[in-house]
């Protein structure tokens, strides 16, 4: 009797067990739905060779863009009454060590020690960042316009500034999001959705935490954004809104027509926050030029630390009225990089432009530090490159060109540049020589180490003291 018992529990538990592994091959075997496979073959095409703000500057990438990780075979979000797919995107890249420095590397030649560094990077750990979308099939029944938050979104561990977005309609789904506001943008335009959530006020809610990256979201919009952005730079000067506002004024650099010029140039000049101001002055100082902000311009040089840009802007448009000003930081320079950007300008404006026979003669002097094989100057040339600024009858345009050359700095070896610019300074009058050494030195504010070094080897090499003034 109780084997007849164990039987029938043996046959009952085959039986159960057979049960459930068809069960499981049943749903192994469920497929996502076609439309829902065209919808993720849209996705992967739009998000191919994408680039994720996931991965740091330093890190190697796993794959391109970012890969299909996850498709839901049933719907299974809630969103606003009805139920939708998860479809989760994975970028992974290899995490560099702190040291990791990718220029030394670049120096770094020969197979052995190319498959030295792969190996290396191969022991880096490979991390990751999802990107989740919820498609939810359309119908009759309406979805509600807050509809995206009733979804549980993945939040990456990254700091950017992300937020759930109604992308739009397409394929036959509603499309949504939690992302960028930029990544977003683009992947919208290359899925070519329909309707979705307004992109100017996407934008707007991104300003708070976004400089200058917006500025094309916003001229899209064309006078409508540019009037987004203007009411925002009127609001008042607490700290929540200074921020705002200037990150506002920082984009406006992209709309280039005069009502925008006329507006930073406003907030420039009138303006009672030196943030606000320092902001349009970077929106003003953006290429293409803007010549009726000239005033502007020659105020800068200074003001707000914009001085070697508003110089270089002056010398571009030609601006004679720049003169006091750029003539004041030759006679008292703040740093030898002032100096040199300060006194080519003046040259050039005042119409004594340094012959350019020397400026090529400089040029060459300089290829030593990155130019190769037959691109590299001979030992004849750069001799000659030497004399034909240290003879010439412009001291104070040789003594510039010196002192550039003593001062070179570059990613190659600068060495022997610097030594020819010392050897330019030596031809040169030694009072001229002198009092220029001195006036780097007495009006340089201490804070920069560089020129008093350069300064300090061109005393010692080229008048035998450590101190310019004995």
């Amino acid at each position: 009797m109780r084997r007849a018992i164990l039987s029938v529990m043996l046959l009952t538990a085959w039986c159960a067990s057979g049960a459930a592994g068809l069960t499981a091959e049943k749903a192994v075997a469920v497929q996502v739905p076609p439309q829902l496979q065209a919808a993720v073959a849209r996705l992967e095409a739009a998000t191919t060779n994408f680039e994720s703000a996931a991965s740091g500057p330093f890190s190697v990438p796993d794959n391109h863009g970012s890969l299909l990780h996850h498709v839901d075979k049933q719907p299974s979000v809630d969103v606003g009454g009805q139920r939708g797919y998860r479809i989760v995107l994975r970028t992974s890249w290899k995490d560099a060590p702190a040291d990791y420095m990718p220029h030394r590397q670049q120096t770094i030649k020969g197979e052995e020690n190319e498959s030295v560094i792969a190996a290396r990077q191969g022991n880096w750990p490979t991390k990751h960042t999802d990107w989740h979308f919820v498609l939810v099939p359309l119908s009759d029944k309406k979805l509600p316009d807050d509809a995206k938050r009733d979804i549980l979104w993945n939040v990456p561990d990254e700091k950017e500034f992300r937020l759930p977005v109604a992308l739009g309609e397409g394929g036959g789904f509603a499309w949504f999001t939690y992302t960028s506001v930029l990544e977003q943008h683009f992947v919208r335009k290359k899925l070519q959705l329909t309707g979705g959530d307004d992109p100017l006020q996407l934008a707007l809610l991104t300003l708070p935490h976004q400089g200058q990256a917006l500025g094309f979201l916003f001229t899209e919009c064309g006078q409508r954004g540019f009037a987004a952005l203007d009411q925002v730079t009127q609001a008042g000067d607490d700290p929540y809104n200074v921020v705002r506002k200037c990150n506002a004024i920082r984009n406006m650099e992209s709309f280039r027509d005069a009502q925008a010029t006329a507006r930073l140039i406003d907030l420039y000049f009138h303006s009672r926050n030196n943030e606000v101001k320092q902001a349009a002055a970077t929106a003003l100082i953006g290429h293409p030029l803007r010549p009726e902000a000239s005033q502007a311009y020659i105020d800068m040089i200074s003001h707000f630390g914009r001085s070697s840009e508003a110089i270089e802007i002056c010398k571009e448009l030609g601006l004679k009225d720049a003169l006091p000003a750029i003539g004041a930081i030759v006679e008292k320079p703040s740093s030898l990089h002032a100096y040199l950007r300060a006194y080519d300008a003046y040259r050039q404006l005042s119409g004594k432009p340094i012959d350019a026979k020397l400026i090529e003669a400089a040029d060459m002097i300089r290829t030593q530090a990155f130019a190769q094989g037959g691109m590299r100057p001979t030992p004849e040339e750069i001799a000659q490159a030497r004399r034909t600024i240290a003879t010439s009858p412009d001291a104070g345009g040789a003594a510039y060109l010196g002192l550039s050359l003593a001062a070179f700095q570059t990613k190659g070896s600068v060495g022997t540049a610097n030594t020819d610019g010392i050897e330019i300074l030596k031809a040169l009058p030694r009072p001229l020589i002198q009092e220029l050494c001195n006036r780097l030195l007495k009006n340089g504010d201490g804070t920069d180490g560089s020129t008093r070094m350069v300064v300090l080897k061109v005393s010692q090499q080229v008048l035998g003291t450590i101190e310019p003034g004995r």
